[in-house]
């Protein structure tokens, strides 16, 4: 038998002799349904209060069978219940840890980030092909469902390099980049060819019109016009570009950089907006 089994069939047996106990004192002591209802919890679960009504000697031994039994059943319950949470942590912990492992040892795997809509036809393909992958998302309600399919996952934000690295970054052979914002979308990319350029990417738009927001504004001229300025001089917030990403000569990524940031000769920007944005940015640099 279980241990869930265990557990209601306690409960039925404390449910049984609470009715049998409130019967009982209400037929051997003629005590109200209250009273003697009362009488047998504070009996079965022993917290010491004064009895309601003067027991008689029968009274007294059918008190005596309703703590010897109560009691113990109560003390049996409860140990089920401990059982059942520390087996389901133990459960969790030893699955974690097969999991990482097997994630640890992943090569030329692909990394799915975002688990919505087309991250789940992606696994699903990539699960028919036999192709070993992990998913990273940050929805606690999908690890059931992975767990189901025995499939790897993170939880967690696609955007951290921390992250990407527990998904085993530096082994993997593609990227899949399909979280339900563009941005972050964006980022996990900019994240992910800061580890390896040679990792296969492919990124998600929401549509048409979003993947024209989404460029590479090279900034490749000692006589740029951005050069020497920090990125709140430039006019570039006020023509409608967000920069999400500069990418230095030197192949070091400074991600969302702040206002008081310096364009420098021969960066890289990588900014968000919109296509007639692009061209005043190209006016610009």
């Amino acid at each position: 038998m279980n241990l869930i089994k265990k557990l209601i069939l306690s409960i039925v047996v404390i449910l049984f002799i609470l009715i049998a106990g409130t019967v009982g004192y209400e037929y051997i002591e003629g005590a109200s349904f209250l009273n003697a209802f009362y009488m047998t919890v504070i009996t079965i679960t022993t917290v010491g209060f004064n009895e309601v009504f003067s027991l008689s000697n029968t009274g007294k031994y059918f008190t005596v069978f309703l703590i010897l039994t109560g009691t113990g059943t109560i003390a049996f319950a409860f140990t089920q219940v401990l059982e059942i949470i520390i087996a389901g942590e133990v459960k969790k912990i030893l699955v974690r840890r097969k999991m990482d492992k097997k994630i640890k040892n992943l090569k030329e795997h692909y990394i799915v980030c975002g688990y919505g809509r087309i991250g789940k036809i992606i696994c699903e393909q990539l699960l028919s092909k036999k192709i070993p992958f992990i998913v990273i998302d940050k929805d606690e309600s999908n690890i059931a469902h992975f767990n189901e399919k025995e499939i790897l996952y993170i939880i967690g934000d696609a955007t951290k390099e921390s992250v990407l690295l527990d998904a085993n970054i530096l082994e993997a052979k593609g990227l899949v980049a399909v979280v339900n914002s563009d941005a972050e979308n964006v980022y996990i990319v900019l994240t992910a060819k800061g580890f390896s350029k040679n990792l296969y990417v492919i990124a998600r738009a929401s549509g048409d019109e979003s993947a024209t927001k989404m460029f590479w504004a090279g900034a490749e001229s000692a006589n740029s016009k951005l050069v020497g300025k920090k990125i709140i001089e430039s006019n570039i917030r006020k023509i409608g570009i967000t920069v999400v990403g500069i990418k230095k000569k030197s192949g070091e990524f400074i991600y969302n950089p702040g206002p008081e940031t310096i364009f420098e000769a021969s960066d890289t920007v990588i900014a968000l907006g919109q296509t007639n944005d692009i061209e005043q940015l190209e006016k610009l640099s």
